[in-house]
């Protein structure tokens, strides 16, 4: 169960649901992808005209949508360790890894607004 990309993950039904929290791996990236995926949700959803502000012109949105992506990439490319232990994220296994997780996060931010 569990295999990849980390042999020290246990499966879901050897867990207490009641423990208290500790951070791995699972948990890290599943943050960093659903946390990128609501900010390209929201960016992509974001209608301007007629109704509201366009997203260029609302420089405060736009702002918070570039900083929070900027510090997603930055925790999971881990190069602020003090932001990673702050949100306790465990270390990745790879740069590798990292790398693909970027990927994965960037994938899924301008995909979702070419679709859009």
């Amino acid at each position: 169960c569990c295999q990849w990309p980390c042999r020290s993950w246990t499966c879901v039904s050897d867990r207490d649901p009641e423990a208290d929290f500790s951070p791995n791996l699972l948990n890290s990236v599943v943050f960093l992808v659903t946390t990128a995926a609501q900010v390209a949700t929201f960016a992509a959803n974001y209608k301007g005209r007629p109704y509201m502000t366009p997203l260029f012109e609302n420089k405060f949105l736009l702002g918070t949508l570039v900083v929070s992506t900027l510090c997603l990439w930055a925790a999971a490319l881990e190069i602020f360790p003090d932001l990673n232990e702050y949100l306790q994220l465990t270390p990745m296994p790879s740069n590798e890894f990292r790398v693909a997780l970027v990927r994965l996060m960037a994938t899924d931010l301008f995909g979702s607004l070419a679709v859009e």
